[in-house]
């Protein structure tokens, strides 16, 4: 008799897995569609900067968001070393998780936008721009294989294209 219980509580795992998946891919689509509004919103300006370095160099921008994601953690280890460079690492560290949060829905923004010009030609919103390119993410991150490897590369941009922007521009 117990083994057949148990039989039927493993069963009932296997039922309820993919509704998890379900709502926890619906939620990150809304919480990335939420943010990317409130980036939009608040800081439109840094959103345009980094969107023009993303068009302008997509590859250097996720050859440089590989970097910036490897050795930012070493250059925090190494400022907390000393109590001088604690505060310092404090502060990199906070900028650093906010980047890593933000990368992605810098690309969805711009990809968003690529989406909006193909569907329509005119009245296009930009927040329906960031909603379509954030639902568009969700979508691709899905897909068994190729989502993760397409994620990876879309947050490697998206982190690169916000570390360059902050660099002078070449002129």
């Amino acid at each position: 008799v117990e083994l057949k219980e148990k039989d039927q509580s493993n069963s009932g795992i296997k039922k309820v897995t993919p509704a998890i998946v379900v709502t926890k891919t619906v939620l990150s689509i809304i919480s990335s569609i939420l943010l990317a509004c409130m980036l939009l919103y608040f800081v439109p300006a840094r959103v345009s900067q980094v969107v023009t370095v993303q068009k302008s160099h997509p590859v250097k921008s996720a050859f440089v968001g590989l970097a910036v994601l490897v050795t930012t953690p070493l250059a925090i280890i190494i400022s907390s070393i000393s109590i001088v460079g604690l505060g310092l690492a404090a502060v990199i560290l906070l900028f650093y998780i906010i980047s890593l949060i933000l990368a992605s829905r810098f690309v969805a923004i711009y990809i968003g936008g690529l989406l909006m010009e193909k569907i329509t030609a005119t009245g296009k919103s930009v927040y329906l721009s960031a909603a379509l390119g954030c639902l568009a993410f969700g979508i691709v991150a899905i897909i068994p294989v190729v989502g993760p490897i397409v994620s990876f590369l879309i947050f490697l941009i998206g982190l690169g294209s916000t570390f360059l922007s902050y660099l002078p521009s070449e002129k």
